[in-house]
């Protein structure tokens, strides 16, 4: 991934992070720019294979619908920021981070609800681990172009 578009999704997770822990809300309007900008981007230069560009949006696609057949129990705002992520990130990248995010908010529930800090029924923000999750699988790639 070159380093504008790691930059740029960086940045916008970091945003959706700040504001899904103090509220439990996502940036719609930021997400909604963010993702026709990112497709934009992917018509007029292109930089992700096509097939993982889809990929990825059908992964936001995929989190916004479980989050309405749930009723609630995973927001849409997190579908939202995952169909922000495949747009800029393509359907590999987003995936694994998803399958990341939900492996450490899974974790810290039970680590919450062990300690008596949360019960079963509450919910915990997951657009930090979405970012979180983000850094861990490109660091990597982050550390190379450092170099």
């Amino acid at each position: 991934m070159e380093v504008a578009r790691w930059l740029v999704l960086l940045v916008l997770l970091g945003v959706n992070t700040a504001l899904d822990c103090v509220r439990k809300k996502i940036f719609f309007w930021v997400c909604v720019v963010g993702i026709v900008l990112g497709s934009l981007l992917q018509i007029w230069k292109g930089g992700l294979e096509w097939r993982n560009f889809g990929a990825g949006i059908f992964v936001g696609i995929m989190m916004i619908a479980i989050a309405v057949i749930s009723r609630g129990m995973i927001g849409i705002g997190d579908g939202v920021v995952l169909l922000l992520m495949g747009t800029w990130a393509g359907g590999v990248l987003t995936i694994t981070c998803c399958v990341t995010a939900v492996f450490l908010a899974g974790l810290v529930g039970v680590y919450l609800i062990v300690v008596k800090k949360k019960s079963g029924k509450e919910t915990i923000p997951f657009v930090p681990f979405l970012l979180i999750s983000y850094l861990i699988n490109t660091a990597q790639g982050i550390l190379e172009v450092i170099q």
